[in-house]
């Protein structure tokens, strides 16, 4: 995503955050309790979402339909961490501690991006086979399919080079600015899952082959569009970042409960944390955190409950 759109959606999650604060919450009955900036291990933190907005989609690589700051920001990118994080508490720079790999090194036109070493929950370790993945699929169906294209990568770069499974080299067509060109290209990349690459036939190969990857955006964008079945699908499972989705919870929607939270808000997105430690998208799948969606059920009965 360009930087424009990722820092905008960025600023709008902190001032929502400080004008909503967090609730610690079980996802049932009992009492709810404020915090007011305290880090504690376990529970629920829980904040309210505007009227008839809910997340949607799960799979980062969003059409125009899709992406917004409840899809990405607040969803898919708590479990799929993008190669670049823009957005610093309210400042709309990039991130480097929350990005997944270094900051590009130049050598005239080429830049070379070492990877840092993130695991995915399967075990497996993001390499740069993933940010190909993306990549290709960008190739392939980013001008109809990803709602912030830009051209990139075939309008800025000549060539992309593997160097090996934590290196890979982008040479571009000019010298440009190398802020920019982290900020409005590189940020767009998020690193995909082996396990992703793959059709309804069985698996595919588009983080080698752009001709493959039509048809793995086509069965992906099917999937994503079943929120039903995120919780149980092996697909949505496998996370990189600090969050998984679990299941579903309901909140009583009950005076004292709700006016804890905004009282124009109609459901809420809810994140339990099994363990807490410091970098925890670095852990190991035993360790990592749960993502939970709840919905007020009796002021939104027709949204479907993400898992059963």
């Amino acid at each position: 995503m360009s930087f424009r759109l990722r820092s905008r959606m960025s600023i709008a999650l902190a001032v929502g955050a400080v004008a909503l604060g967090l609730v610690v919450s079980g996802c049932t009955t009992s009492r709810a309790t404020h915090t007011t900036g305290v880090k504690i291990k376990g529970g629920t933190a829980v904040w309210a979402l505007p009227p008839a907005t809910a997340p949607n989609y799960a799979f980062p690589f969003m059409s125009g339909a899709y992406i917004s700051v409840y899809n990405l920001n607040t969803f898919a990118n708590l479990m799929y961490r993008p190669l670049y994080w823009v957005g610093d508490g309210a400042q709309p720079r990039l991130n480097r501690s929350l990005s997944l790999a270094n900051t590009p090194s130049w050598s005239g036109n080429t830049a070379t991006i070492t990877l840092k070493h993130y695991m995915w929950s399967n075990g497996m370790p993001v390499t740069v086979t993933d940010v190909m993945f993306w990549v290709n699929m960008l190739k392939a169906v980013g001008a109809t399919d990803w709602g912030a294209y830009n051209g990139f990568p075939a309008a800025f770069v000549t060539s992309i080079k593997v160097v090996s499974p934590t290196e890979l080299q982008m040479t571009t067509k000019k010298a440009y600015s190398h802020t920019w060109f982290l900020s409005n290209n590189l940020s767009q990349i998020t690193p995909m899952p082996v396990a992703w690459d793959r059709t309804a036939s069985g698996p595919s190969d588009c983080a080698v082959k752009v001709s493959d990857c039509a048809a793995v955006y086509k069965y992906l964008d099917g999937r994503a569009r079943q929120l039903s079945t995120y919780a149980s699908s092996p697909l949505w499972g496998t996370v990189n970042g600090p969050w998984k989705m679990s299941r579903s919870c309901r909140i009583p929607s009950t005076p004292a409960r709700s006016s804890r939270l905004s009282r124009s808000s109609k459901k809420c997105l809810s994140i339990r944390r099994r363990r807490s430690t410091g970098r925890c998208d670095r852990r190991p799948a035993s360790r990592r955190s749960t993502l939970v969606i709840c919905l007020w059920p009796t002021l939104q009965p027709s949204l479907p409950a993400l898992a059963r």
